[in-house]
């Protein structure tokens, strides 16, 4: 079965265009390779001593998107119009708050104002307007879906709201609250649309806490996904994180 359109926030942004690009198993199983082979320093140039110095110095970001620039190369596409399947992908504008969608022309600066983590990477203009990562505005686009007329939306949700997050220093209670108000906005999203189109939530599944840093653990989540999302499928009773 192939999706007739696709959306995508942030990193989710770039898995979405992959897929609209190459919809088959054989464009699955790439994407797949891509990520498991990637390594921490191939995201996140310099590693911890970069990171530790910009964290202390003034600026908007710890690591440079040169790291992302590359990964969206290997998707070897650069125009919204080369893609197979239709697909919108959101950013957050720096100013108001406010989604902001892409859908023709470039693809390659939507996506990197798509993936960019505040405070991790940097803001990205595009035509005068600055702007971040789209999870902060919409970070599971079901409402989008809805807009664009679907009537079966199938959700592939990753936010980390059931993980078990150390709490010690005050960035740990910065991006908890953040995923937290993710998940409520997503919760509230979901009551909203489901009278308008039949809503398939694929499960979420309690892989305990894993850093955004650490791409170590990469190939283990995505087998854990798959596995899931298989049982799911076959209509097999699953233990999920609510």
């Amino acid at each position: 079965m192939v999706p007739e359109i696709v959306v995508g926030t942030s990193v989710g942004a770039i898995n979405a265009v992959s897929v609209a690009h190459d919809p088959s198993l054989e464009g699955i199983l790439r994407l797949r390779e891509m990520w498991s082979e990637m390594r921490n320093d191939d995201l996140f140039p310099g590693g911890r001593l970069v990171s530790a110095w910009h964290a202390l110095k003034r600026g908007s970001h710890v690591f440079s998107n040169t790291g992302l620039r590359r990964i969206i190369a290997k998707l070897e596409v650069t125009e919204f119009e080369e893609l197979s399947l239709p697909v919108h992908i959101v950013a957050t504008s720096l100013e108001t708050g406010g989604e902001a969608w892409f859908h023709s022309g470039s693809l390659v600066e939507p996506l990197l104002a798509s993936a960019a983590m505040p405070g991790i990477f940097p803001p990205v203009t595009i035509d005068g307007v600055s702007y971040i990562d789209g999870g902060i505005a919409n970070n599971v686009p079901v409402s989008k879906a809805v807009e664009l007329g679907a009537t079966k939306v199938y959700v592939l949700n990753v936010t980390g709201a059931t993980q078990k997050r150390p709490l010690s220093r005050p960035h740990d209670f910065v991006m908890h609250g953040l995923v937290l108000a993710r998940a409520q906005r997503y919760r509230l999203d979901i009551d909203r649309y489901r009278e308008q189109a039949e809503i398939i939530e694929f499960p979420r599944i309690d892989v305990g806490h894993v850093s955004f840093t650490n791409l170590s653990q990469t190939p283990r989540l995505i087998e854990a996904g798959l596995q899931t999302g298989l049982a799911f499928l076959r209509g097999e009773q699953l233990a999920v994180a609510e």
